[in-house]
């Protein structure tokens, strides 16, 4: 091919830059519109053909069209190549996986047998066995023999009757197998099956029994593993040795979550997670050895031997997680370039490093360790080049040079990732600048030099103890720090998820930066960033001219209820919190990860229907985290540990508590009307321990609520059944009619009754109820009453959570995947 000018459209001087965004921009267009592999191989075989004879009539007809076109498919057959690759693997994993292969043995006994990868503890307190399985005996005698990951959960009393289980140890249990693990079901829901598929396991089951144990023989990275974890506790002290299993092996199983959350919040969260940081760090000292090494005739490969082999045990140890190895790959193209003198532009070397990972698993593109590394990597890559060059070239690369770019990359990777940092922990941290800028000097010499005296601690424990002592004085050092910073107000500000176009102005902004020294991208990418300036100010000014919709969203929050309400002037009402239980609440992993994604800083209000643990249990957590103008309640008291915990919460914080009765009027928006139906009496409220207390709260006593929005209107019923309903008839009669009706006591027989739906006449209905629920919900005679009733009719369980959005005139749904 005949090279193009310089000013021309080019891959150079990044080809496996531009090659890996075309490649991952395809893997992206192929998860999100999803389509077969078929097709997808039928699209590039297309693009393919076109290319090669664009090819040939170019070689007979040089030009610069022929070229430009020849560029053009190009680009199409790398973007091709992305999403047939992506199709192509989900269809593998689809085809061959386990859990596909276990879904008709959900729920029956099955005998596996494998070896031990890791133990941890979940925030429940039961214990998470990671194995990798190669034999499996199903009921009837059935024995499969193929390997896979299996998580097994085991109760912490059962767990503790066991003798200790270490790391490589083979393991033979009877296990009930659970169903196929789900994407997430809410939005903004953390994607546990995308986690545990990152972490190579596609099976979960309950852990029954333990039949045999064989302790850890031979040699296997497991086993080294759990060792070197043996030694850590050895040489740290006790309070300093989890945070030295985060920061040296990527072991965060023992971190306190509280230790966690400080972390975060000063910026310091990257440490714990092995990655290129930490490959940096065991890379500095040989790094200077290169050139020494190619003084010597077989130097640069003796020099690669020691790279493989240093790069490839420390992946071991950490247990080849998906960090260490972008880490390594990156690491090691980069000694390979310094040692026999090939191009090394590290930009070039780290986006090889990307294609080959997404060539070999494209899932990992959406994974947050994928982006937040290669994101920082690359912000530093390009960014920091020119802000080095604002200082004077005598100082560049002495060292003030040093202090200035340590100081540089401390304030530049926070600011480069904040669409990410907003989007996965809804915060970011304002003293991550600072934090960075006095820890980073601590971790340079701590973890290599760590790493050596655990080396050391395995022939002479007491050495190693001894050597290690500045090392675990520096981390309690940190950690301390961590904690106090924490605390001080204004370090850290949550923040919701940016929308794509601020997230691709921010993008922009920062290739700006980047091409500062190069005058005619400058000026085209500054273009770019005035015109995303434009659309933004045009959108905002769409929005401020159109009628503000009111939005509900349903979340599926098992077998309970909850659902959001923001009304036209920004209020956040809440209609019950959902089911807790000990060590798990629908607030913490379904409310709360959607309220901070989509800013949602306050809740003007909680309406809850009754007190019962599937309407109340996220409430305790909901009153922590986040301010509450109001509780209303039906007036009705239980006699439970969680109704006594959010009382006591809700008056330790001050939180009014407020009781409703039908004829009451509320309204939390001028444009908005709610209207109480029921019941039609309350208890008097108290918040005095001594106030008499009604022990079983019932469902007849709902809150019923009538939400009228312009000339639409949705009708919430709680748990309220058809003694309810008939009551509500004879005192309203036709006044209840309603677009959108949320199925009273999630769909029970005992609801949702012919004469009620007569009366409410809704278009919309929306079941709340779980998954498998050992009550039957919803009952298929009230679904059939609603099919008989014309009624459109949603099941949480079944549809997942449910977005609808009204103008005043209609409620239509809106998807949110």
């Amino acid at each position: 091919m005949v090279a193009l000018p310089h000013h021309a459209f080019s891959f150079a001087p990044f080809p496996a830059l531009r090659i890996a965004l075309l490649f991952a921009a395809g893997v992206t267009c192929a998860r999100e519109a999803g389509g077969e592999p078929v097709t997808w191989m039928l699209l590039f075989g297309t693009a393919l053909a076109a290319y090669l004879t664009l090819e040939q009539q170019h070689r007979r007809h040089p030009g610069r069209g022929s070229l430009l076109r020849s560029l053009i498919v190009y680009s199409l057959l790398l973007f091709l190549a992305g999403g047939a690759r992506h199709a192509l693997h989900e269809a593998t994993l689809d085809r061959s996986s386990p859990a596909r292969m276990l879904a008709s043995h959900s729920w029956e006994t099955a005998e596996v047998s494998g070896i031990l990868l890791q133990v941890s503890t979940s925030s429940t307190g039961r214990r998470h066995l990671e194995l990798r399985i190669d034999r499996t005996l199903l009921s009837g005698g059935i024995s499969w023999q193929q390997t896979y990951g299996l998580r097994a959960v085991m109760d912490s009393a059962r767990y503790a009757r066991l003798a200790p289980l270490r790391p490589g140890s083979r393991l033979r249990l009877r296990v009930t197998v659970w169903p196929s693990l789900e994407g997430p079901r809410n939005p903004h829901q953390f994607d546990y099956r995308g986690w545990l598929r990152s972490r190579g396991i596609t099976v979960q089951a309950g852990a029954d029994s333990l039949l045999s144990l064989e302790s850890p023989s031979g040699w296997s990275w497991p086993r080294l593993r759990g060792e070197a974890l043996e030694q850590v506790d050895r040489i740290f002290s006790r309070p300093t040795a989890p945070l030295a299993k985060a920061l040296l092996l990527g072991y965060k199983q023992e971190l306190d979550p509280s230790d966690r959350r400080d972390f975060s919040r000063v910026g310091l969260s990257h440490i714990m997670a092995v990655s290129g940081l930490h490959v940096g760090f065991l890379l500095a000292p040989f790094w200077w050895m290169l050139p020494w090494l190619r003084t010597f005739r077989h130097g640069p490969a003796a020099g690669m031997v020691l790279t493989v082999l240093l790069l490839g045990c420390y992946a071991g140890l950490t247990g080849f997680t998906a960090s260490v190895t972008r880490a390594t790959l990156t690491g090691g193209l980069l000694v390979y370039a310094r040692l026999y003198h090939r191009i090394h532009n590290p930009v070039n070397l780290t986006a090889a490093s990307a294609l080959i990972i997404l060539a070999a698993d494209p899932s990992q593109l959406a994974t947050p360790g994928f982006q937040l590394s290669y994101g920082a990597v690359f912000a530093i890559l390009l960014c920091l080049p020119v802000l080095r060059g604002l200082l004077p070239a005598r100082h560049r690369y002495r060292a003030a040079g040093r202090i200035f770019a340590t100081s540089a990359i401390s304030v530049l990777v926070p600011l480069a990732l904040y669409p990410l940092l907003a989007s996965y922990f809804g915060e970011i941290s304002l003293a991550a600048p600072l934090s960075n800028l006095l820890a980073m000097p601590l971790l340079i010499a701590v973890v290599p030099t760590s790493l050596l005296w655990l080396a050391l601690s395995t022939a002479a424990p007491k050495a190693g103890t001894l050597l290690n002592m500045p090392n675990d004085y520096a981390l309690a050092s940190i950690a301390q720090g961590a904690e106090w910073l924490a605390a001080v107000e204004g370090s850290w500000m949550r923040t919701p998820e940016p929308g794509v176009l601020l997230t691709a102005a921010w993008i922009f902004v920062l290739l700006l930066l980047s091409s500062l020294r190069h005058p005619r991208l400058r000026w085209k990418l500054t273009a770019v960033c005035l015109a995303a300036a434009c659309l933004g100010q045009a959108r905002g000014l769409q929005r401020s001219a159109s009628v503000p919709p009111l939005t509900v969203i349903f979340f599926d929050v098992g077998q309970g209820d909850a659902a959001l309400v923001r009304t036209p002037a920004g209020r956040n009402l809440l209609f019950d919190a959902g089911p807790g239980e000990e060590g798990y609440s629908s607030a913490r992993y379904v409310l709360l990860p959607y309220l901070r994604a989509t800013g949602v800083d306050t809740l003007h209000a909680v309406l809850l229907s009754h007190p019962h643990a599937d309407h109340l249990g996220g409430m305790p957590d909901l009153l922590e985290s986040l301010p509450v103008g109001v509780v209303y309640h039906p007036g009705q008291r239980h006699d439970s540990g969680l109704y006594r915990r959010y009382r006591e919460t809700a008056r330790r914080l001050d939180v009014p508590l407020q009781a409703l009765a039908a004829g009451d009027r509320l309204r939390p928006d001028p444009a908005l009307r709610l209207q109480v139906l029921g019941p039609r009496q309350t208890v008097t409220d108290s918040l005095s321990r001594e106030a008499p207390m009604e022990v079983n709260a019932s469902n007849e006593g709902s809150l019923v609520i009538r939400l009228v929005y312009g000339e639409t209107s949705i009708l919430f019923m709680g748990d309220a059944e058809t003694p309810s309903e008939l009551e509500l008839i004879r005192r309203y009669g036709g006044m209840l009619q309603s677009d959108l009706l949320k199925a009273g006591h999630h769909g029970a027989a005992d609801a949702t009754s012919s004469p009620f739906l007569r009366a409410v006449r809704p278009e919309k209905a929306v079941v709340s109820a779980g998954v498998r629920n050992p009550f039957g919900h919803p009952h298929p005679a009230t679904l059939e009453r609603l099919r008989s009733a014309d009624v459109q009719t949603w099941i949480t369980a079944r549809d997942q959570a449910l977005i609808f959005r009204s103008n005043g005139q209609t409620i239509r749904r809106v998807a949110w995947r």
